[in-house]
């Protein structure tokens, strides 16, 4: 859902005559004095900018529209995002301050921030991303008092910034520690949680209308594709997307419909389709061992599932535009049977000590099947031959699991050098379990390297590590530092914090990072910095929001002062006279 081209849509939501209008707030009267609560008094524009209007609706009795009145159905609040009401879901780059709830006609509730509202829909952005809703499906918009705005926010806190992991890792935990919990938008590394077990196989674990897409010949099962890829000597084509999603509902209603396409599913590649929706569930290892953080997203295999590099000008590329149609699906596949290796990458020799401890299945070229050869026997190895496996293995699946295992392990400089490594892996599971591991354990040298690398990424024109984004990769280290307060990280915050635009949802990050370190190490350049930030400003009111909330929880922290149940203009105030009073 991220890909650029795709956002480009049609402005079909808008332009509805006056009349249409005028009813939908006589409606909105009546429901509000039968309610009571405060509506549309904080609704502004997004600051950010326009915001891409819905897919149309499904005509009634559609598979689409059928779709949303089964989902309506559902109690648990994982598919509140996906109820009827629902015309689009994004995940955020960025935490949000939460001032609104709204009240569905379906009888739930969603606390967030309204960012758009008029007679055909209410964009909201709330803690697991934005939705866009019909107008119609909403019966009302309610103001959250001071104290309801703030406990939402704090608990949205608490998974701010990287919701996936939690979808997409099973999760147990060590025997003698608590249960894992693992944060997730970019999804990343959670409180204590440890990753335990990754099934080796994925593809989707339950059924869903319209799945999977369109009219070409699918395999839904990722052994089966390979299995066939190999002996047809085909590349895969593999699709990770879902049903209800708008973008995947408008490329099953065209590419995957369009004859060229599904000509090239029965003699170019062997199709696979991977059922985002599938993920929820533990027995899905797919997005991990793809590095998939969104969808919907096409890569190209070769028949023993190792992304094939199509290159385009100067460019390689691992994934496949899906925004520019099936022109660039068709070529993606031209060049893949023109790259197309006979024969499956050889792998490294096995180190002596892993010899014996598995099968044969155990140095498989299938990634799928290495996972399930050595799953069951990482916990009953050394942590010298889970070292080895950690530096020998290519496939993140099993990688994770390492990493989990060895969270629990004792052990000496060298495995330091094992998280230090991870800190730096190509798959942002690996460096997030890596970190997990980290902070949990709170080991000084493993605390240095994530100082030294969050540095090295932060200076203007130093190397950035080779990191598909780095920004994103500071972010994991800042709220690494945040769970594991380290006096040697202070100079390195307060750069970020001085530096660092508010646009950029590291600042806030670095703000928070900071006040727990004065929780645990008080010192008066930390007070000096937070006090100094709230000169900083922004035109984007909602980067603004989002960096005042964690600047003035840090600040009530340094004065002594609860600013978090004061008025956000009354705070600020009281925030600088205490600042000028010192």
């Amino acid at each position: 859902m991220t890909d650029e081209a795709l956002e480009s849509r049609e402005d079909a939501g808008y332009g509805n005559s006056c009349a249409a209008l005028l009813g939908v707030l006589l409606l909105l009267g009546g429901v509000g004095l039968a309610l009571k609560p405060r509506f549309w008094d904080a609704v502004e524009a997004d600051p950010a900018g326009p915001t891409p209007p819905s897919a149309p609706a499904s005509p009634a009795g559609s598979p689409a529209e059928t779709e949303r009145a089964e989902l309506s159905r559902r109690e648990s609040p994982a598919e509140e995002a996906r109820s009827p009401a629902l015309l689009e879901h994004e995940t955020p780059g960025v935490g949000l301050p939460f001032g609104s709830r709204l009240h569905l006609k379906n009888g739930r509730t969603i606390a967030g921030q309204v960012i758009r509202a008029d007679a055909q829909q209410v964009v909201l952005k709330y803690a697991h991303g934005r939705l866009t809703l019909r107008r119609s499906d909403v019966l009302a918009i309610e103001e959250l008092s001071e104290p309801e705005r703030l406990q939402a926010q704090a608990q949205h806190e608490r998974i701010e910034g990287r919701p996936d992991a939690a979808e997409l890792l099973d999760q147990h935990a060590r025997p003698s520690g608590p249960a894992p919990s693992y944060s997730g938008a970019n999804a990343g590394p959670g409180e204590g949680g440890v990753v335990r077990e990754l099934a080796p196989r994925f593809g989707p674990e339950r059924e869903e209308r319209g799945w999977p897409p369109g009219e070409v010949r699918w395999e839904v099962d990722a052994d089966e594709a390979l299995a066939r890829a190999q002996r047809e000597r085909k590349p895969v084509l593999a699709y990770v997307g879902s049903a209800g999603c708008p973008h995947c509902r408008r490329m099953a209603e065209g590419v995957w419909r369009d004859p060229e396409v599904v000509e090239a599913s029965a003699r170019q590649a062997v199709f696979l389709a991977i059922n985002r929706r599938g993920v929820d569930s533990p027995n899905s290892a797919g997005a991990v061992r793809l590095g998939v953080r969104s969808y919907p997203q096409l890569f190209v295999l070769d028949p023993w599932g190792r992304p094939l590099e199509l290159r385009s000008g100067d460019t390689h590329l691992t994934r496949v535009r899906v925004g520019r149609g099936k022109g660039s699906i068709l070529g993606a596949l031209r060049a893949a049977a023109a790259r197309l290796p006979s024969r499956p990458a050889p792998l490294p020799e096995l180190p002596g000590s892993l010899r014996g401890k598995v099968g044969e299945a155990g140095r498989d070229p299938s990634a799928c099947r290495r996972a399930a050869a050595w799953g069951p026997v990482l916990e009953r190895l050394s942590t010298p031959a889970l070292i080895d496996l950690y530096r020998w293995e290519t496939d993140a699946v099993t990688r994770v699991r390492v990493v989990s295992v060895l969270a629990g392990r004792e052990g000496g400089p060298e495995l330091g050098r094992v998280w230090a490594e991870t800190l730096r892996d190509a798959n942002d599971y690996v460096r997030w379990a890596g970190l997990d591991a980290i902070a949990q354990r709170r080991e000084r040298g493993p605390s240095r390297e994530v100082i030294a690398l969050l540095e090295r990424i932060a200076q203007p024109g130093a190397t950035r590590e080779q990191l598909q984004n780095p920004n994103n990769v500071m972010g994991d280290l800042i709220r690494t530092l945040e769970r594991m307060p380290d006096p040697r990280a202070e100079e390195v915050l307060v750069w970020l914090v001085r530096r660092l635009e508010l646009r950029n949802s590291n600042c806030a990050a670095a703000v928070r990072a900071l006040s727990a370190l004065w929780k645990a190490h008080p010192s008066a350049e930390i007070r000096r910095v937070l006090e100094e930030a709230l000169d900083k400003t922004t035109d984007n009111a909602w980067a603004y929001e989002h960096f005042m909330t964690a600047l003035l929880a840090g600040l009530s922290e340094v004065h002594g002062t609860d600013y978090t149940r004061l008025p956000r203009e009354e705070a600020v105030r009281q925030a600088r006279a205490a600042r000028g009073g010192r």
